[in-house]
């Protein structure tokens, strides 16, 4: 009797052992379980204002495509990986930016961002931000705040002439602070209505739009309109189509809360423009001519 109570001991202390030992895999498996990754991708299309001579031609249009993989591990971490690939105002523009990020709380998300747009022009202007970033997802609002630094490269064009002048614009040249914020509510579980505020070279923009999604098998497809206004070079307006893979045809709100982030890569393409300053620079005066108002370069001497 003795005995195999000994060997009962020894065997439940084996397993206690074992399972000791096997927690952090256990645990590791449980995180993987917790994974997921949801796909979306948005075509737009529309006008700016945002007629930067800087390309070949010149044209209001504003179209492309912004796919964007969002991905949670566990139940705490979260990101988000962005593309752009766009024809703005005559440029071929591509973009890509990252979100890593944690939850902080139920209803807040606490992260980095870093992107880095790309201008196909001569000139090859590019643009770079890297902030932090904070999410908070209410019961029907949301509100979005990515701040940080942002390097737009330096380029000089000369635009055209007036009278007396040239017209130069002058790009970046310098390093600053930027902000990207947006308060979004949700009227109805497929509805959204989007507010908001940018600010980048020294200059603010205005955010609106409002987004309309369907179930379309599991998947979730919304139409939207949005626009951007402020100074000449930060206005414009779009609509266009997202649909969303692998959120099993939820509501628009319940999409984006397991997406968390925002793609803000139009708002990086745009500010390359915001960053533009326009000066007239002076035309060097006539040369002088002689006391017989003959002029005296050597055109007027070449019979």
């Amino acid at each position: 009797m003795l005995q195999n109570f000994s060997r009962s001991k020894l065997a439940l202390a084996l397993v206690a052992t074992t399972a000791v030992g096997l927690s952090p895999e256990l645990a590791a498996a449980q995180s993987a379980a917790d994974s997921h990754a949801w796909f979306r991708v948005e075509g737009f299309a529309g006008t700016t204002t945002d007629t930067r001579p800087l390309g070949k031609r010149e044209t209001k249009d504003s179209k492309g495509l912004l796919p964007s993989l969002s991905f949670s591990y566990g139940e705490t971490f979260k990101g988000q990986v962005d593309l752009l690939a766009a024809e703005h105002a005559g440029d071929s523009t591509v973009a890509g930016a990252a979100h890593l990020g944690f939850k902080a709380s139920a209803h807040t998300t606490l992260g980095v961002y870093a992107s880095k747009t790309h201008v196909k022009t001569p000139v090859k202007l590019n643009s770079e931000r890297v902030g932090l970033e904070l999410v908070y997802q209410g019961d029907k609002t949301a509100f979005t705040w990515v701040a940080g630094h942002e390097k737009v490269g330096a380029a000089t064009v000369i635009a055209g002439t007036i009278p007396g002048y040239t017209v130069v614009d002058t790009y970046g040249a310098k390093d600053g602070f930027f902000s990207l914020a947006d308060v979004t509510y949700y009227p109805r579980p497929n509805w959204a209505l989007t507010l908001g505020h940018r600010y980048g070279s020294g200059r603010h923009g205005g955010v609106a739009g409002v987004e309309r999604a369907y179930k379309w098998q599991s998947s979730t497809v919304s139409v939207f309109a949005e626009g951007r206004f402020g100074d000449k070079a930060y206005s414009g307006a779009w609509v266009g189509l997202r649909v969303r893979f692998g959120g099993d045809g939820g509501s628009l709100k319940a999409i984006r809360d397991q997406e968390t982030y925002t793609n803000h890569l139009k708002d990086d393409m745009y500010g390359i423009g915001h960053s533009r300053r326009r000066t007239d620079v002076a035309l060097p005066p006539p040369p002088p001519e002689d006391d017989d108002n003959d002029c005296v370069c050597g055109a007027c001497y070449a019979q």
